[in-house]
């Protein structure tokens, strides 16, 4: 059960401050959106620094639901937390909580990588399952947004969690995970030939040496019309000459 007030439509349009990017599993009000607009660049990173925008046509996971308690938007949270930091901080404390917080994301990332190289030792063949999961991972989780991939694969994810190495059925379902959604699907705001090079790629990749369907075809040459074979003359009879004795 989620804590919606209200299911959102698939055409509704949030701005910044209504909505939060988020992990899938994170919270039980996780939805799939595309992003549609951002010159309004209202997704800022801490300390208000602004963070890379994205292009038009992204599929996010985010959290829309109003008193969602793992994910509070900015108009739920209490007027302490919307104060800039540096109001409050002279430029000195700044300084040391900027430089501690990198500090303390400089340890963790050195035990993440240390945790990663020491399973890497055990590493000596393709790990299936983490493949299977990176596949899983990359679908849409979502019916509307699976449909295509299970009208081309039937049984995509029972192949994928199987995980029955060396099968062409799994084959064929790394490959068709391979390919984004967003290429796979043409988008009704950008028009037909957007992400089209992107999907041709893709299909390439895969080993794919035909011809698209985009493609023209060849103009058919004109050819001369070979000239009639010239009709036989009757053979003259050869007239014999009596030699004159």
């Amino acid at each position: 059960m989620n804590n919606f007030t209200q299911v959102p439509k698939l055409t509704q349009i949030f701005k910044a401050g209504q909505w939060i990017e988020a992990k899938k599993g994170s919270c039980a009000n996780i939805l799939t959106g595309v992003t549609v607009d951002w010159s309004d660049d209202g997704n800022r990173g801490y300390m208000g620094r602004s963070e890379k925008l994205r292009k038009p046509g992204e599929v996010i996971q985010v959290c829309v639901a109003a008193k969602c308690k793992a994910h509070r938007k900015e108009w739920e949270k209490p007027k302490c937390e919307n104060v800039n930091l540096s109001s409050r901080l002279t430029p000195a404390e700044e300084k040391a909580a900027q430089q501690k917080r990198e500090a303390e994301a400089a340890a963790e990332t050195k035990l993440r990588v240390a945790l990663v190289a020491k399973a890497l030792e055990g590493v000596t063949s393709i790990p299936i399952n983490a493949l299977c999961a990176m596949a899983i991972e990359k679908l849409p989780d979502w019916p509307d947004g699976r449909k295509e991939y299970e009208a081309l694969l039937p049984g995509l994810i029972k192949i994928l969690a199987e995980a029955k190495a060396g099968s062409a059925q799994l084959a064929r379902a790394f490959a068709l995970a391979s390919i984004d959604r967003a290429d796979l699907v043409a988008s009704e705001y950008h028009g037909p030939e957007h992400n089209r090079s992107d999907l041709v790629n893709a299909v390439r990749r895969l080993g794919y040496k035909g011809a698209m369907p985009w493609d023209k075809p060849a103009a058919a040459k004109a050819e001369k019309p070979k000239p009639k074979p010239a009709a036989a003359k009757p053979a003259k009879k050869a007239a014999t000459k009596k030699a004159a004795k």
